[in-house]
């Protein structure tokens, strides 16, 4: 009878851990997902998109973006 209970009581520890384990590993799957949801979608093939869709004109260009053409609509007033 004492070795059932002793069996009874390391399979229910065993369950526990089993149990524990999972919310942990569950916890973090869903702490991953949020925080790469957070994160700005951006790959590498995409820096060079955004940086030419915000591209000025030829002066902004061989300036080092310190001047506009005259007709640049980036250009402040």
């Amino acid at each position: 009878m004492t070795a059932t209970l002793v069996g009874f009581v390391l399979g229910i520890a065993v369950l526990a851990a089993a149990v524990r384990l999972h919310d942990r590993t569950a916890r973090r799957r869903t702490a991953r997902a949020a925080e790469q949801a957070a994160r700005p979608h951006t790959q590498p093939a995409d820096v060079p998109a955004l940086v030419l869709a915000a591209a000025c004109c030829e002066i902004w260009w061989t300036s080092a973006g310190t001047d506009h053409e005259p007709t640049c609509h980036h250009k402040e007033p």
